[in-house]
Formats: structure tokens, C-alpha cells, sequence
């Protein structure tokens, strides 16, 4: 797999997390099959990808999976949130 050395951050037009999670599935799902098929470069740039994808979930995405696994909002997610609201004013 050939890509470009920075990855550009994923931007949907309409902020679809349904979209962006099925693209996470997906790139670990790749992942899984370049390991299976011996391809370990391709298996972490697959991985690399992955961790971009989810790495571009919104505040209110995560939040609202950590209420939905009856979790805590964690520190990074606090801090998000924080940083949105200060950047609006």
C-alpha cells in the first residue's frame, strides 16, 4: 500500500460518524487480513490509518459512546471539550 508520508486528517462534509466508524472497522479489519497474509508493513500502515480515523472522532461522538459504555469522560475528552468551548468564545 502505497500512501502519502503525512496522513491528512479525515473531514466529512456533513460530520457523518456512522461514516467514519465504518471506515475504522474497516482499516482494522485490512489490518487484521495484511497480518494474516505475512504483510506486516501493510498491516501498520493499515493501523496507522486507524489510529488517524479515530483520532478524528468528535467531542460529542466520543461522549456519547463513554455514556453509552457507562464510562467516565476521560481526561483528553474533558480537555477537547475545553479547548471547543474556549475557541467559540
Amino acid at each position: 500500500m502505497q500512501r502519502d508520508p503525512i496522513p491528512l486528517p479525515i473531514v466529512f462534509m456533513d460530520d457523518d460518524a456512522a461514516e467514519l466508524e465504518f471506515l475504522i472497522r474497516e482499516y482494522g479489519e485490512n489490518m487484521l487480513d495484511a497480518y494474516a497474509q505475512g504483510d506486516r508493513k501493510a498491516a501498520e500502515q493499515w493501523l496507522d490509518l486507524q489510529r488517524v480515523a479515530v483520532g478524528s472522532r468528535s467531542v460529542a461522538t466520543v461522549q456519547a459512546m463513554e455514556t453509552r459504555l457507562g464510562l467516565g469522560p476521560c481526561q483528553f475528552t474533558v480537555m477537547a471539550a475545553q479547548k471547543v468551548a474556549e475557541a467559540r468564545g
